[in-house]
């Protein structure tokens, strides 16, 4: 009976370990394939998430102003400044240096799930699927300062 109990011991605390290990979001801010965003992902409203903390073009060309969320299914939303929001959220580990996530997409103000996966210590793979998973894409991010 000692025996099978501190196995167990042991076997909880193995998972614990490695649990523990895994990181709950990605680390730092990371800058887009196309060079034109970065994100960076923090604690918001305590849960993890990947918030727009920078856009090469923060305004409008049309109106000279902050870039807003006009494409928001919710009215309410339309009038919000693109910069600050956290566009990924759910993030969850799946295993070391791999998160699944929800990501949101101003642009047709679509919500699509992704996962993300450190592929070298400053490039992180992003990867999104829509037509129930028959177009996939990926796209590597940088770390940014």
């Amino acid at each position: 009976m000692r025996l099978a109990s501190a196995v167990a011991s042991m076997l909880v605390a193995t998972v614990a370990a490695s649990l523990a290990q895994i990181a709950l979001m990605p680390d730092g801010t990371w800058l887009t394939a196309d060079n034109t965003a970065k994100i960076r992902f923090e604690s918001c409203a305590g849960a993890p998430c990947g918030r727009l903390v920078w856009l090469r073009d923060p305004r409008d060309p049309k109106t000279g102003e902050a870039i807003l969320d006009r494409n928001n299914p919710d009215p309410a939303l339309r009038t919000r400044r693109l910069l600050g929001i956290p566009l990924i959220t759910n993030i969850r580990p799946l295993a070391q240096g791999e998160w699944s996530a929800r990501a949101y997409n101003a642009e047709d103000a679509g919500i699509y799930d992704i996962t993300l996966k450190l592929v070298a210590a400053d490039r992180l793979a992003v990867r999104g699927c829509g037509l129930a998973g028959l177009i996939c894409k990926t796209e590597l991010w940088t770390k940014s300062q």
